[in-house]
């Protein structure tokens, strides 16, 4: 430290910082034999630290000098409490994604972008080749910036303080379903009724669900569980998917839960735990309903019985009903159209599912405007709706271990 800086009192300072944070940190360190380079790595942060500890912004930086496609996020003491909140909140929300990346992805960019290490410095620490360290940071980077949806205009301002400007389709998508089955709130539906007179994306995503649903009610009302999923393809790494499914209760068992929420203000104990779906957990939930437009508020727990599942936990809701509905929202890093490369205009679509449990099955999957010579190889068939909204589906009951397959192709 001595050889970076000029005082030897400010060495002392930083070297016992360092080593106050290799303490405090080591139980999260598992890259054994490399403790020189991972000490190094502290130190020189810290040093950065030491001189910046006067500036009183809190950040999260974004910016690297090996990419353009970063920026940084500020939240300083010059902004008015209003705006501190909505930046604290944002910055919450990155940690959280941070948190749910893949587990290298989540370290590297940890140590990128939070620790402020540099790509060498990551290198040493992680002892993975350079090339790995900046494809993980970018796609990682990547990742979160399209799940907050911050768009261009956000990256050619990030020089100026609080300049970030949010897209808001990620705060429609589990509100979409709802509105299309007209259940929201009125200052709901106005909300998204301005959003999708603005966004022509979501406006073919609630066109779809609208002329879909009539015929899900139909088909999907068996004594038995019913399930149904419909996929959008939003972009070239996203998927969005609406799911239906039925969760049949005795009478007795509404009756007990429905009590215990009359009972606590329409939430559950905590020691009673009500969980009817899980999910992987490298997908994001967005929203969960119930039946008639009841909102769920829920957790998200680690699954004990399966390695990278989550289960949702609910946690307060107007009621329970014999025949529940349970509609939930997904955003996931999934690519289920893919373009060929071969042939630029074909293009290949696959969904597919194990419900683990007997059920009336359907996948749905959105096919772009303009498709034709639409072919499916594993499905039922095309819905072809009147206001040319097309579905490739598969629908059929399925046994618990039976798995159902959607695949299809289609040229644009």
């Amino acid at each position: 430290m001595r050889s970076i800086v000029k005082s030897d009192y400010a060495a002392e300072e930083i070297t016992q910082d360092t080593f106050y944070l290799a303490y405090k940190n080591f139980s999260g360190y598992s890259n054994y034999g490399k403790e020189r380079a991972w000490l190094k790595a502290i130190a020189r942060n810290a040093a950065r630290k030491y001189y910046n500890k006067e500036n009183k912004n809190l950040y999260i930086s974004f910016d690297s000098d090996d990419s353009e496609n970063y920026y940084n996020i500020l939240v300083s003491d010059e902004l008015l409490p209003d705006e501190k909140i909505i930046h604290n909140e944002l910055i919450g929300d990155i940690l959280r994604l941070i948190a749910a990346l893949p587990e290298q992805q989540r370290q590297i960019v940890t140590y990128r972008y939070i620790n402020n290490f540099s790509i060498s410095e990551t290198a040493d620490i992680t002892g993975l080749p350079t090339g790995t360290i900046k494809s993980n940071a970018y796609y990682g980077i990547k990742n979160i910036r399209e799940q907050l949806g911050i768009n261009e205009k956000a990256k050619n301002n990030k020089n100026k303080k609080g300049a970030v400007i949010m897209k808001k389709c990620i705060d429609y998508y589990g509100l979409l379903f709802e509105y299309a089955k007209g259940y929201l709130t009125k200052d709901e539906r106005d909300e998204v009724a301005v959003h999708i007179n603005q966004c022509e994306d979501c406006t073919k995503i609630v066109k779809g669900l609208k002329v879909l649903y009539p015929y899900l009610q139909k088909e999907f009302d068996e004594d038995v569980q019913n399930y149904y999923n419909i996929l959008f393809q939003i972009d070239d790494d996203y998927a969005l998917s609406y799911v239906g499914f039925t969760t049949n209760l005795s009478k007795k068992k509404v009756e007990e839960l429905n009590e215990i929420l009359a009972n606590n203000g329409n939430r559950l104990p905590d020691n009673q735990s009500i969980s009817f779906i899980g999910h992987d957990s490298d997908i994001k939930l967005l929203s969960l309903y119930i039946n008639d437009g009841g909102k769920v508020e829920f957790e998200l727990v680690n699954n004990p019985n399966f390695q990278n599942n989550v289960r949702v936990n609910f946690i307060a809701l107007a009621k329970f009903y014999e025949k529940q509905w349970n509609y939930s929202v997904y955003l996931g890093n999934r690519q289920s159209i893919t373009q060929s490369e071969d042939a630029p205009n074909l293009y290949t679509g696959y969904h597919c599912n194990n419900l683990g449990t007997s059920a009336k099955c359907g996948l749905f999957t959105y096919i772009y405007n303009g498709a034709t010579n639409i072919r499916i190889k594993k499905g039922s068939g095309v819905l072809d709706f009147d206001d040319s909204v097309k579905f490739a589906y598969s629908q059929r009951f399925t046994t618990e271990e039976e798995r159902i397959d959607l695949s299809f192709t289609f040229n644009m």
